[in-house]
């Protein structure tokens, strides 16, 4: 009885775990159907018998709807109906699937019994129901057809996959046929679970125009006379992107022409729970040869209750710019509870269309205790858009709630990082936490006590990309508790086919370039692979992030704490609560100003519990220069922190996990960051690192840099050899200083990396050695060392590891270092 106790409890304890990790873990609402063609259970026996049902059977024992299922022969070999079909019946097999379900695909087969059937459906129509709707729906497809191919003999199967994907919670397969005849089916569903929490939307319907039909076809809610549609889901969340060419592929887009009496459209969307919204997306085109042009404006507003509208909405003017290419626009939300979202869109002047092919939303995770009542506060904001890329959605790490629920998450935590790193092992040698290699060692020079000494190391590795959606962060408890477990949260993410092999060719930290470093001072040039050019797409603006726009008012500046290149940081209080980071530039400098914006609004884009979040900016006004709002980071820089609190080697490995886990997302991202180093690791409240610097540090630890002919400074004890002499910027170059950073945490920030080298002598051993590496960290175990470290220090750029990697990597060898 005592055991039998104590596992109800562990199951009790799991669930309100589990629980909890859902609020803290970030969430994107979003069809995604790449993983979304699974068998649903019909031939597996998942789907129980008690789940299916008909409209009749010819026999109930041997043709019943029981025997219905597609690759399983029994009874008669399949469900019959009692009569046959003609043009008028109405017989159908019903799936009940008990839960919301994306579907995506259906096979059908007929009636084979070793040989004896000759029964079996040509045609047949698919009809759907959900709560939401509280009637059946016939499905229609992304290309919008109703009647689906069947069968052409009795034991050959049929799959139609039906473009998108709809949400379903029973399902009714409907044989049809012209002429009458005897049918017999058996069935298999395709899809997988929905989880996100969009139920419906409502809008006006899409315009025609011209022999261009723009209409939502595929929404199955209620259409009104007036041409309003009511509470369904239809092509805007279907998992469908619209092509270039929208007059020569409609099907996928909703467009819509101003009127004369109405140049806005509203889209509300409504979700099943109460969402804490941190984003809106929008899929458009900005195909000016075809007609269309993204909204001028958008104005969100939100309600809690599902009925009544906050007046504190969030209005955003949309800056035109002439790159004609589709992207996603993504407007940033503080993080507002909703159970019903408005979106109110400016249309483009006639003759152009607005076209929105699909509609997403990031959302944080419900925080607990969150007033229920409507916001009062009318706040009004202009922002602009970015023409840098980014991938289609980031996450949020929702903030700590309280001591105990960080403590008894963590616990949770700790059994999801065991599953994980079991699922995703990486293997090296029996020695090493699970890494993979490729068979060849590589050659380094150490640096040990003032002199350098030749070893080979253990073979570099990769790891297939085959999964971006692990960003893990993980985080030890970084105050006196050493029991408590790991903390983790798991973003989605990402950009396909961007590897670390792929190289920027970017200006360094000032205008002269380390190639022309190296021609001054008769450096040789060490090989290396052809740039790859980025693809096209990064340079177009394929994916918008709209920024805020915060007025001068809002903004009471505290005091300075530190200086850039640029200009002076302050801290800042805005709108009277929350504390900021202001960056401003000395003054008024038309090229600073746009080099400024265009980095701000690339780092705009970035979101991950690992890397500082810009919040916006304040445009200029008069002789006063423009303003960077960015978080702040009460704790300070992580070098510091080190040097003043010291740490065990778990907590400084656990420092190394996030900043991998961060660096992991901005490989992702396509972004390269060039000065990785702890100084630019800041740390909030509660220790969680972020990636920042970005120019801030540089002032405050002057002497970590090397001034080549008084113009130049550069992190030389960071860099990689490619950067420092060729000016090629690459995430396999982020790589190699992530292993200096981790040395100087392993180290606890207590000397500079090669202490007995002056900044020249770093220098010249660089491009004089085949690579220079630091000797073991005190914290560092050696098969850490020798396993990863010496591996991001490869002379060969294309052979270290991606941060994919690192990070996998490390969350082994964490769970191993605290076992």
């Amino acid at each position: 009885a005592a055991i039998g106790e104590r596992r109800k409890n562990k199951k009790n304890m799991m669930s309100l775990l589990l629980w909890l990790i859902t609020i803290f873990a970030g969430v994107s609402q979003a069809i995604d159907l790449r993983e979304c063609r699974r068998a649903l259970g019909m031939e597996s026996g998942a789907i129980a018998d008690a789940q299916i049902r008909a409209s009749s059977s010819y026999n109930e024992e041997y043709a019943g709807p029981q025997h219905g299922r597609a690759g399983v022969e029994s009874g008669s070999g399949a469900w019959c109906p009692a009569g046959q079909i003609s043009s008028g019946s109405r017989e159908f097999l019903e799936i009940d699937l008990r839960e919301p379900t994306l579907l995506t695909g259906v096979k059908t087969m007929g009636r084979y019994d070793d040989g004896r059937g000759n029964e079996f459906a040509r045609f047949y129509r698919v009809e759907y129901w959900r709560a939401s709707l509280g009637e059946w729906k016939r499905l229609i497809t992304g290309d919008l057809h109703e009647i689906l191919p069947g069968n052409t003999d009795t034991r050959s199967p049929h799959t139609t996959w039906i473009e998108g994907a709809v949400v379903v919670e029973k399902v009714r397969i409907l044989p049809v046929s012209n002429t009458t005849r005897t049918v017999c089916m058996r069935v298999e569903l395709y899809g997988c679970p929905y989880k996100d929490s969009v139920t419906s939307y409502s809008m006006r319907d899409g315009d025609s125009a011209d022999g261009l039909n723009l209409k939502d076809g595929r929404f199955d809610g209620r259409r009104e006379e007036d041409g309003e549609l009511e509470h369904g889901i239809g092509k805007l969340y279907d998992g469908l992107l619209g092509f270039e060419d929208h007059e020569s592929h409609p099907e996928r887009w909703v467009g819509w022409r101003a009127r004369e009496e109405e140049d806005t459209i509203s889209i509300t969307v409504s979700f099943a729970d109460r969402l804490n919204v941190s984003a809106v997306l929008l899929h458009t085109s900005n195909y000016r040869r075809y007609n269309a042009q993204i909204f001028t404006s958008i104005q969100l507003e939100f309600s809690i209750n599902g009925v009544d509208f906050s007046t504190r909405s969030l209005s955003l003017l949309y800056q035109e710019d002439s790159f004609e290419n589709l992207r996603w626009v993504r407007v940033p939300v503080a993080n507002r509870l909703a159970k019903s979202i408005r979106i109110t869109l400016t249309l483009p002047p006639r003759p152009r269309w607005l076209l929105v092919s699909e509609i997403q939303f990031e959302s944080a995770g419900a925080p607990l205790s969150l007033p229920a009542s409507p916001d009062t506060v009318p706040i009004t904001t202009v922002i602009s858009s970015s023409s840098a890329a980014s991938s289609q959605r980031n996450s949020f790490l929702t903030a700590p709630v309280t001591v105990m629920l960080t403590v008894v998450a963590a616990a949770a935590a700790l059994v999801l990082v065991l599953c994980v790193c079991k699922k995703r092992q990486i293997r090296v040698k029996s020695s090493s936490p699970h890494l993979s290699q490729q068979m060849f060692a590589s050659h380094h020079v150490m640096m040990e006590n003032g002199t350098m000494k030749t070893i080979v190391s253990p073979s570099t590795y990769a790891m297939a990309r085959d999964n971006r959606t692990n960003e893990l962060l993980e985080k030890v408890p970084l105050h006196d508790d050493d029991d408590s477990d790991t903390i983790y949260a798991e973003p989605d993410s990402l950009i396909d086919d961007l590897s670390s092999s792929q190289l920027y060719k970017t200006p360094l930290l000032c205008s002269s370039t380390a190639t022309t470093l190296s021609m001054r001072r008769g450096f040789r040039t060490l090989p290396t692979k052809p740039l790859i050019p980025l693809p096209a797409a990064l340079d177009c603006g394929l994916y918008s992030t709209l920024l805020p726009s915060i007025s001068r008012s809002q903004i009471e500046l505290i005091r300075p704490i530190g200086q850039g290149e640029f200009g002076k940081v302050h801290l800042a209080r805005l709108e009277r609560r929350r504390l900021v980071a202001v960056k401003s530039l000395h003054k008024r400098d038309a090229g600073a100003e746009e080099a400024l914006e265009k980095e701000v609004r690339v780092l705009g884009a970035l979101r991950h519990p690992n890397v500082v979040e810009v919040i916006g900016v304040v445009p200029a006004d008069g002789d006063t220069p423009m303003c960077c709002v960015m978080q702040f980071m009460a704790k300070g820089d992580l070098k510091k922190h080190l040097t003043t609190h010291p740490v065990n080697g778990t907590k400084a490995l656990s420092f190394c996990v996030q900043i991998a886990a961060g660096m992991s997302y901005l490989e992702s991202q396509g972004y390269v960051h060039r000065d990785v180093a702890a100084r630019n690791c800041l740390l909030d409240e509660d220790l969680t690192v972020k990636i920042g610097d970005f120019g801030m540090a540089r002032s405050l630890y002057a002497d970590e840099y090397y001034t080549v002919e008084g113009e130049c400074r550069l992190p030389v004890r960071w860099m990689s050899p490619e950067s420092l002499l060729m000016g090629k910027f690459c995430s396999s170059s982020d790589v190699w200083s992530f292993a200096v950073t981790c040395w100087e945490v392993l180290s606890r920030c207590d000397r500079l990396p090669y202490p007995t080298l002056s900044h020249e002598q770093v220098v010249d051993r660089l491009t004089r050695a085949e690579g220079l590496f630091l000797d073991c960290p005190k914290l560092c175990p050696e098969w850490l060392y020798r396993e990863l470290l010496l591996p991001c220090w490869s002379i060969d750029a294309p052979s270290r590891p991606t941060f994919q990697a690192i990070h996998h990597y490390l969350q082994s060898a964490q769970h191993r270092s605290m076992h």
